[in-house]
């Protein structure tokens, strides 16, 4: 990118300045002055200007001169649009014509480091003008929206010219790569910005190709800085004062960013041939896995000499290739490595990120996406990394997508179980929607599974979700659940109950069960093929089902809305202790609910020797023979 181009770029950034808001200073370490501050420090009264970022150390004065809060930029919103397929967990290939979103997966690692939370818009639609309205739409609600679109033949990206030339809406749109020679589809940044005048714009909009490396560059060299100018970071000279970018030490000044770094590509050839590759994130960030063959040394303990250098960077003759989690802490550590004697010390361009797209994953290991999304999950003692590829490698088949289902399902897809099978042959009706929360009003006479499947999707794309429009029965039973790790019964008819029960015995499947009648509602697990005679099976609690005047389903005696919502998110429960082998799950018990008293109440259930399902003299006779059984009574 010229340097005309950058300064054209950053130009409109500061156009853009985000507005100010005050806060506490706890919490503004790393933020950008808005307004000029009086500090004390020694008894000396002194001035931070707008534009600073803040330090520990500034905090420390401005606590000094009685501050308790201080006006700062406020953090730009970002939207990210790429053209991919969302990402797929480990273990789960790509369907055919998919393909693996690597400049989601880096966009988003690059933004979080910067200290911004972006947010991941769905797949960018195919069609121009639904592509058009997409991005529209978000720049109404964001500071800048950054889409990675497919390149045309000339390698430019192909929304460019109807985005250029569009003024129905305020975004600006850039491109963060040079134009290729005579192409009018990527117009020189300098004349969009004139042909838009001096006005702040109401969001900008950034176009780059749908390349992993290409991204990695363009944010090196201008990303980072087109952030901290909305922010009113002052440049000075070629560097940007800001806490994406490392301090300038002595040989970072010397030698410049780009004697530092090196490109994926060049670092794997590296790699290839004998360079020690070092992992410098922190030790929480280091649990949720590393690159192969990477050693872990955290900047934190380098910067504080707590760590020796690797043996094989001893002699100072060796190539050390430096990994964080989007390049900007591997630059800082290449720069110390290089005071210290490593003469060949490089960060490797994009960090661990970019290593990811470029190279695929490490067996097991976590993306970038899957990091973001379950953050919260990750640090939970009994879940952590290994819990998450559990869940991320687990099916759960899901029979019934109505009032139970829906909400086990939303808990299950936003959890990571990386396969929900759908089972279901009913339509969406307008009566389903008091309670069956997977469906809108606009799905109504769609088959059930259809509609469940897109809501799923939208949650969570990176999943498999089979929607399978199917009625449980005698012939097909077996072959719908095999393969589960889990199934979750919401079926509301005792065939299809004395069915899944049967066949998840007979394939050793633990099937957690819910029923919910008019203010009430059960939840229990019942794992009898893999624990014949220590746990209970659903005929140990219904030896034979009861009559239909004693057992009315919803349709007949009605069903508070709100209670299959609860049910079936204590479902979702189960089925997430079974997968990670966590806690106590209901099995040998009963919990009752009572929604109108708000009590509920644990039943013992003990395996019955004579049960008809898993006792002593149990026969199986197939399920046809269950199936009259469940038609004669």
């Amino acid at each position: 990118m010229a340097a005309s181009d950058i300064v054209d770029l950053l130009r409109l950034g500061a156009a853009h300045r985000t507005d100010t808001e005050r806060v506490p200073l706890l919490r503004a370490r790393g933020r950008v002055l808005a307004d000029a501050v009086v500090t004390v420090r020694s008894g000396l009264r002194a001035e931070l200007r707008s534009g600073h970022r803040l330090t520990a150390t500034d905090l420390g004065a401005l606590a000094e001169a009685g501050h308790a809060e201080v006006p700062v930029a406020r953090r730009p919103t970002v939207a990210v649009f790429t053209g991919g397929d969302g990402l797929r967990p480990p273990g789960v290939p790509l369907a055919p014509g998919e393909r693996f979103d690597a400049c989601r997966a880096l966009l988003m690692a690059l933004l979080q480091e910067a200290g911004l939370e972006p947010v991941a818009w769905p797949i960018l639609p195919a069609a121009p003008d639904r592509a058009e309205g997409a991005l529209a739409d978000a720049a109404q609600a964001f500071d800048l929206v950054i889409a990675c679109v497919e390149a045309d033949e000339r390698g430019d990206p192909r929304w460019a010219p109807l985005l250029a030339t569009d003024s129905a809406h305020d975004a600006i749109p850039m491109a963060l790569t040079p134009a290729s020679p005579g192409s009018p589809s990527a117009p020189p940044l300098r004349a969009w910005a004139a042909a838009r005048g001096a006005r702040a714009p109401r969001s900008l909009c950034l176009l780059l190709p749908e390349d992993a490396a290409t991204v990695a560059n363009a944010w090196s060299s201008t990303g980072a800085r087109l952030i901290d100018a909305m922010q009113g970071v002052v440049e000075r000279g070629e560097e940007v004062r800001a806490a994406s970018r490392p301090p300038s030490p002595g040989v970072f000044a010397a030698e410049g960013r780009d004697a530092l770094e090196l490109d994926v590509a060049e670092a794997g050839a590296r790699f290839a041939a004998g360079a020690t590759l070092i992992d410098v994130r922190e030790p929480h960030e280091h649990a949720l896995g590393v690159p192969d063959g990477a050693i872990a040394l955290p900047l934190s303990q380098l910067e504080s000499g707590a760590a020796a250098l690797p043996a094989a960077l001893a002699s100072g003759k060796a190539v050390a290739l430096l990994l964080c989690a989007s390049g900007q802490r591997s630059l800082r550590a290449a720069a110390l490595l290089r005071t210290r004697g490593v003469a060949a010390a490089f960060s490797v361009r994009g960090g661990a990120a970019a290593w990811q797209a470029e190279r695929g994953s490490s067996p097991g290991a976590l993306g970038a996406d899957a990091l973001d999304r379950y953050d919260r999950q990750l640090r939970l003692a009994g879940v952590g990394a290994e819990g998450q590829r559990r869940l991320l490698d687990a099916r759960v088949v899901v029979v019934g997508a109505g009032g139970l289902g829906s909400p086990a399902a939303f808990y299950l897809a936003a959890a990571g179980v990386g396969t929900l099978a759908l089972v279901d042959d009913d339509r969406v009706e307008r009566s389903n929607l008091q309670r069956q929360i997977l469906h809108t009003d606009r799905a109504v006479g769609v088959p059930k599974v259809a509609s469940a499947r897109e809501r799923l999707l939208a949650l969570n794309p990176s999943l498999r979700v089979d929607a399978v429009e199917a009625r449980v029965g005698p012939d097909n039973v077996e072959g719908l659940l095999r393969g589960a790790d889990v199934v979750i019964d919401g079926s509301d008819t005792f065939a299809a109950r004395y069915l899944l029960d049967a066949a998840c015995r007979e394939l050793g499947i633990p099937l957690v069960y819910g029923a919910v009648e008019r203010f009430t509602g059960q939840v229990a697990v019942f794992d009898a093929g893999r624990r014949r005679g220590a746990a209970p099976c659903y005929r140990c609690l219904f030896p034979e089902p009861p009559d239909a005047e004693a057992a009315p389903n919803c349709a007949e005696a009605g069903v508070l809305g709100v209670l299959p919502g609860l049910v079936g998110l204590l479902q979702a429960t189960e089925a997430l202790k079974l997968i990670l082998g966590l806690g106590e799950p209901l099995v040998g018990r009963v919990l009752t609910v009572d929604a109108l008293s708000m009590r509920f109440r644990t039943l013992e259930l003990p395996v019955d020797a004579r049960c008809p399902g898993c006792g002593a003299d149990a026969r199986f006779d197939g399920y046809a023979a269950i199936d009259t059984f469940c038609a004669s009574r």
